[in-house]
């Protein structure tokens, strides 16, 4: 008695079928692997217009853990309020100075404006914050923002000094006024946006030099070998 299957046999019928169409054509097993295309590789997502100017960035290497010492206490959502306002906390010698020399310069750039004291205090004004992010390495976005804060605080004051003091009862005046509210939002607005991408540009230059020099020994054992 047999033993195959209905199914082994219907599989060895079409198997004899399709090398016999084969044999009529003058074609062997090999000519039908070879006419397969090759599986394609999976294709990589195309970069960003963002990614592309900004490539992504390790973390710096042997560097602690920033939170290293930080309690959480609270909802999960505070985790990451609660854990900048301690960063700041620790390292309030990098934002408090940056920012008091972004405030001055920013000042000093406004009065001289048109003159060659304008472009250096301008230069030192961005300077100051990219700074921060780059001292601020545990979260540089952070602190060039807390340092914009402090400039933006210091410079609304000289600025409201100078105009109480050197203009008379019209500049004064001009205190109360709608378009000088206007300038002063548009102006803060304008400084804390400066702030958060000049910080993150500093930390974001920090990262990308120490990857560099971080791969460069590797580089040079697999040369030596």
């Amino acid at each position: 008695m047999s033993t195959r299957t209905p199914r082994r046999d219907e599989a060895s019928r079409a198997e004899a079928r399709r090398r016999a169409r084969l044999a009529a054509q003058g074609r062997l097993e090999t000519d039908v692997l070879d006419d397969e295309p090759p599986p394609t590789p999976p294709q990589r997502p195309s970069a960003g217009f963002l990614e592309r100017i900004l490539p992504a960035a390790p973390a710096l290497p042997n560097r602690p853990d920033p939170l290293a010492g930080f309690e959480h206490r609270g909802s999960a959502r505070a985790h990451g309020l609660r854990s900048g306002l301690w960063l700041l906390r620790r390292r309030f010698v990098i934002w408090i100075p940056a920012g008091i020399l972004f405030g001055l310069s920013y000042l000093l750039s406004n009065l001289y404006q048109g003159t060659v004291l304008n472009l250096i205090a301008t230069g030192i004004s961005f300077a100051a914050l990219i700074g921060a992010g780059w001292f601020g390495w545990e979260r540089p976005w952070l602190f060039g923002l807390a340092a914009s804060v402090v400039g933006y605080a210091l410079y609304l004051g000289g600025v409201v000094y100078l105009l109480g003091t050197g203009g008379g009862a019209g500049s004064l005046k001009l205190l109360a006024t709608a378009s000088f509210a206007l300038y002063v939002i548009t102006t803060g607005f304008f400084q804390l946006v400066l702030g958060l991408f000049g910080g993150f540009y500093g930390g974001y230059i920090r990262r990308r030099l120490a990857a560099q020099r971080h791969a460069q020994p590797a580089r040079r054992s697999t040369r030596g070998r």
